[in-house]
C-alpha cells in the first residue's frame, strides 16, 4: 500500500508554540506520531521507515531531532495540561529517544488523548519499535473516515472504566461512612450509659428514677441514636414518678418515648411551650423550685383529655422532669 504519511522534521529553531497549537487543534483529523533522538544522536531512536510501513499513510510523522525543542514542548504541554485526557501524566512529551502519539481531539470535550512509548532506561530497540508499529497500525488500519469510530470505541471503553472506578470509590466511601456511623453509635451508647450512671444519685431523683431513666436511655439507644444526636443529662423531680403512676390517660411506655425524644436531640419535634401561671397568652411563665422556667409538651394528641408533661431546663442544659397530668389538671 502506498504511503501518504506527512513527514516533517523539526530542529531547535522551530516555533514550539506553533506545534502545540497544531496538536491541540479541534480541526485536526490525523494522528500525530512524534519520534525523538537519543542525546548526541542525529537519527531518531526508533525507525521512521518502520512506522511509515506500519501505517496506511493517514498519519503525520514528526521527527524532532533537537532535545532542546522537546523540553520546550514539555513545558508548553504542562501549561496546557487541562487540554489532555491525562493531565497528571509524568511524561507530557516524548524525549531522549521516546515516541509519542496524539489522537485527534474529542470535539465534544475538547480533549486530546496521547499515548507515549517511553523507556525510563533509554533502551529503545526492537521491542519498542514493534510496540510503536502495532499502535500505529491500529490507528491506520481503516481509512480516514474510520478514525472517529475507532476513537469512539476506545473512548467508550475508557469511560466505562472510569464509571467502574467511580462506583468503586463511591462504594468505598459508603463503607467508610457506615463504619464511622457504627463507631459513633457505639460511642454514643457508651456515653448514654455513663450519663445514666453519673446522674443516678442527683438531688431530687425519685426512688424509682434510675429505672425510668434506664428505660429512656434504652429506647433512645435503640430507636433515636444517630451521629449528631446526643443524650442530654436529665433527672426526675420528687413526685414525677408518682404523678406518672396516678395519671390515668397515659401509660408509662408512651411517656418513655416522649422523654427519649425530649432528651435525645428531638425536642423541637415535640413543640414545647412555656407553662403559664394563668390561661392567658400573656401570663408569666411558671418557675420550678430551683428558679428555672417550666415548659409543657403533649404526651398524647387528638384525644379529649390530652396528657401533658411538665419539665424545666437548667442553665447547664440538664432537663428536669417535674410531673405528668391530663389537660384539665394544673397544666396550662
Amino acid at each position: 500500500m502506498e504511503s501518504h504519511a506527512n513527514i516533517r522534521e523539526f530542529v531547535a529553531s522551530h516555533d514550539a508554540e506553533e506545534l502545540v497549537t497544531e496538536i491541540l487543534s479541534l480541526d485536526r483529523i490525523r494522528p500525530i506520531v512524534m519520534l525523538t533522538c537519543l542525546p548526541g544522536e542525529e537519527q531518531t531512536a526508533l525507525d521512521p521507515e518502520g512506522v511509515i510501513a506500519a501505517s496506511a499513510g493517514d498519519i503525520d510523522l514528526w521527527l524532532v531531532r533537537d532535545q532542546g525543542l522537546t523540553f520546550q514542548l514539555r513545558e508548553l504541554f504542562k501549561r496546557n495540561s487541562n487540554r489532555f485526557e491525562d493531565p497528571e501524566n509524568s511524561h507530557p512529551c516524548p524525549y531522549r529517544g521516546a515516541a509519542g502519539i496524539w489522537w485527534p481531539a474529542d470535539r465534544e470535550r475538547g480533549l486530546v488523548r496521547r499515548e507515549l512509548v517511553v523507556d525510563p532506561n533509554g533502551n529503545y530497540g526492537e521491542h519498542h519499535q514493534k510496540k510503536l508499529e502495532e499502535i500505529v497500525r491500529s490507528l491506520s488500519l481503516k481509512p480516514r473516515s474510520g478514525f472517529d469510530a475507532v476513537r469512539e470505541e476506545l473512548e467508550a471503553a475508557r469511560r466505562e472504566n472510569e464509571e467502574i472506578d467511580t462506583k468503586l470509590r463511591e462504594t468505598d466511601a459508603k463503607l467508610k461512612e457506615c463504619k464511622g456511623k457504627l463507631s459513633e453509635e457505639c460511642r454514643l451508647r457508651r456515653r448514654a450509659e455513663r450519663s445514666l450512671r453519673d446522674s443516678g444519685g442527683r438531688r431530687g431523683d425519685a426512688a424509682c428514677g434510675p429505672s425510668f431513666k434506664a428505660e429512656v436511655a434504652a429506647h433512645w439507644a435503640d430507636n433515636i441514636c444517630t451521629p449528631g444526636r446526643q443524650l442530654v443529662s436529665f433527672d426526675l423531680a420528687l413526685g414525677f414518678e408518682e404523678s406518672l403512676k396516678s395519671c390515668e390517660v397515659v401509660d408509662r411506655e408512651t411517656t418513655v418515648r416522649v422523654v427519649a425524644r425530649l432528651v435525645g436531640g428531638m425536642k423541637e419535634s415535640l413543640s414545647p411551650r412555656p407553662l403559664r401561671k394563668n390561661r392567658g397568652a400573656h401570663s408569666g411563665t411558671r418557675l420550678d423550685d430551683e428558679g428555672n422556667e417550666q415548659f409543657r409538651v403533649n404526651l398524647k394528641t387528638n384525644t379529649p383529655a390530652a396528657a401533658r408533661m411538665i419539665y424545666s431546663q437548667r442553665p447547664d442544659g440538664t432537663i428536669r422532669l417535674i410531673s405528668v397530668g391530663d389537660h384539665d389538671d394544673h397544666i396550662r
